[in-house]
């Protein structure tokens, strides 16, 4: 159960913050960026830039609004 809550408080800090991958990484107890982005990567097979960047809701109703 505390592995669940683990990713998806990471989930939703990608998905609805503006906060950088490293302020990110610190924030849920990794030492640096590289070594959280290679664990997301491993999970989600993709970095966590573009998970944010895929999945994001504010991402996906910026760019509905630009076409």
């Amino acid at each position: 159960v505390l592995v669940y809550l683990y990713w998806l408080k990471l989930d939703k800090l990608l998905k609805n913050t503006e906060l950088s991958i490293a302020d990110i990484a610190d924030a849920v107890g990794y030492e640096n960026s590289h070594s959280y982005s290679k664990a997301f990567k491993q999970k989600y097979g993709i970095t966590p830039n573009s998970y944010r960047y895929n999945y994001s809701p504010t991402k996906k109703t910026m760019a509905q609004n630009n076409e």
